[in-house]
């Protein structure tokens, strides 16, 4: 399993990255780069809404992961 570390800062000062991405099984994961929230989908625009809703509707601290991503809460 491919593990990567991703410390990208979100450019709005209210934000923190939000990284979406499919896992080892090809479901959709969404998780903020801290653990504060995360979750697994079914779909990416499921994993896109969840992100939105949950870091206050800004795409901009959305980032899409190409290889495979492990959900990580702390």
């Amino acid at each position: 399993m491919v593990k990567e570390s991703y410390e990208i800062a979100c450019c709005s000062p209210l934000g923190s990255s939000v990284f979406i991405g499919r896992d080892y099984h090809g479901n959709w994961v969404a998780w903020e780069q801290n653990g504060a929230f995360g979750g697994i989908f079914v779909n990416r625009l499921q994993a896109i809404k969840y992100a939105l809703s949950k870091n206050g509707d800004q795409p901009e601290c959305i980032v899409e992961v190409s290889g495979e991503i492990k959900l990580e809460l702390f």
